[in-house]
């Protein structure tokens, strides 16, 4: 049996903007805006999660003096692994580009289950 594909609206990474085509939101099948909402989101605070565990732990990294690559990337991966859990997405790698203007960027990939490849660049995690 074919899983249901989710809708939602085309979210440009780099301003976190909806994309528009002639005033009105581009509609998407990807997981673009999953992903991007359990990364920018912080954990418990959208009052239309599904869930406590929905969004990631960013918030809580602002806090710490000592923070490595290795924790954001870690907070990052635990935000998405509920895609792959929910059977969305078969494989998902989240890294940051120390490259960055303003600090570290985010470096998403996810391969949903008809293999499709999405990647995209969000410009800071915010910390």
């Amino acid at each position: 049996m074919a899983q249901k594909k989710h809708y939602s609206w085309l979210i440009d990474p780099t301003t976190g903007d909806y994309v528009l085509n002639k005033g009105n939101p581009v509609r998407d099948d990807s997981l673009q805006f999953p992903a991007y909402a359990r990364l920018k989101i912080r954990r418990g605070s959208w009052m239309y999660a599904p869930n406590a565990d929905y969004g990631s732990d960013y918030s809580t990294v602002r806090k710490r003096t000592n923070t490595t690559q290795a924790l954001l990337e870690s907070i990052g991966n635990k935000a998405l692994q509920p895609m792959i859990d929910d059977g969305r997405a078969s494989e998902v790698t989240f890294t940051l580009d120390q490259s960055s203007r303003n600090g570290e960027s985010q470096i998403c990939s996810i391969v949903d289950t008809d293999s499709n490849i999405l990647s995209f660049e969000l410009p800071s995690v915010g910390v």
